[in-house]
């Protein structure tokens, strides 16, 4: 009887291993593809979300070269990265090529990013990014920590955003593997500090007796307002004209008249930097106006062969004026050149005499301003 029994037993546990063996292995397979699909990017550092009009469903995070990203990823992966740049139109610098530091596991590398120049606009603001550069890392098995660096020299940051991609097993990075190609060692750029300096020269076309050669020393700051194209400038200048005529008088006889004038504006000034480019020069135009106060010198007298009919005398005819002007920029280098059309008015009034008039004019100038 237990002979029966021990042999009908057996036969059960073989249709149980014989039907249920197999599914235990394919629940097994499910459940580590279920695992795989649990891969999850933990974001570490706190940087605020960045919302896109253009239909985007990716959630992008704020960088800055004063805010990076970190994250915690899970191998064996590929992650694929997604960049925009902020871009201001009005400033071609924001557009130009440079280097994203990653740092994976303590290794630190860099990678070209040339940010698009065609551009989208971010939900409720008045900056633009460009379209999106796209990186892919190949992630080693395990848990890594990457860390996402923008470099000093690059202005207004981005977004950043990422997913996993599905790529065939044998495509996926092995320990220590790295399947994205660094950039070599690339020259830092210098981070600017929104001032700029520089001489412009020029001719100035008086509204009165004045026309002179006309050197002047122009300092700005950029503002942190409007898209950073306001700036206030400080410009003091000089020019001087003088001129000499011969009299004859039956009474007095002959003699001669000199008078020479000096003007040296200092001035404060407003400008705004129109976000337009001209052309592929990348020339963009301003215009301005400002206030400032005018030191004016007014030197005259007579003499004949005899010797001074009356002594020269030296008055002060300075004053506060205006002025108004336009121009155009265009970078080079490390700092950008100008041209600039100038109106002034000053009135002035000399002590001890009748003379008046305007020292203001029409100024023609040309410059070079370094950025710092």
């Amino acid at each position: 009887m237990m002979k029966h029994i021990f042999r009908l037993f057996s036969f059960f546990a073989l249709i149980v291993l014989v039907f249920f063996g197999p599914l235990s292995r394919v629940a097994a397979q499910t459940d580590e593809g279920a695992a795989e699909e649990k891969k999850t990017i933990e974001l570490l550092s706190n940087n605020r979300q960045l919302t896109m009009e253009d239909g985007e469903d990716r959630q992008f995070l704020s960088i800055t070269k004063h805010s990076p990203v970190v994250i915690r990823v899970q191998g064996p992966s590929t992650l694929k990265v997604y960049f925009r740049k902020v871009v201001y139109p009005q400033r071609p610098e924001t557009l130009e090529p440079f280097e994203l530091s990653v740092i994976l596991n303590g290794k630190e590398k860099q990678y070209q990013i040339e940010p698009a120049k065609f551009v989208a606009y971010p939900g409720g603001k008045t900056y633009q990014t460009s379209l999106e550069n796209i990186l892919r890392f190949s992630i080693p098995e395990g848990e890594h920590r990457c860390e996402f660096k923008l470099p000093p020299a690059v202005i207004g940051g981005g977004g950043i955003a990422f997913e996993y991609e599905e790529v065939p097993e044998e495509k996926v990075a092995k320990k220590g593997e790295e399947k994205v190609k660094p950039v070599g060692p690339v020259k830092a750029k210098r981070e600017e500090i929104g001032i700029s300096l520089g001489p412009q020269v020029g001719y100035i076309f008086s509204l009165g007796d004045v026309s002179s050669f006309y050197p002047e020393l122009d300092i700005r700051y950029r503002l942190p307002v409007l898209d950073n194209n306001t700036y206030v400038s400080f410009v003091g200048g000089y020019y001087t004209s003088s001129e000499e005529e011969s009299w004859n008088k039956p009474d007095i006889g002959s003699y001669n008249t000199k008078w020479e004038l000096s003007v040296i504006p200092l001035t404060l000034n407003a400008l705004y930097y129109l976000p337009l480019k001209l052309n592929k020069l990348k020339v963009i135009p301003y215009a301005g106006f400002g206030f400032g106060y005018y030191l004016v010198k007014f030197e005259y007298g007579v003499t004949n062969s005899e010797g001074d009919i009356s002594p020269p005398k030296e008055l002060d005819g300075s004053n506060l004026g205006m002025q108004m002007f336009g121009g155009a920029s265009m970078k080079l280098g490390p700092g950008k050149t100008v041209l600039e059309l100038k109106y002034s008015t000053v009135k002035i009034t000399a002590d001890e005499s009748e003379s008046t008039g305007d020292v203001g004019g029409i100024a023609f100038t040309a410059g070079y301003l370094y950025s710092f």
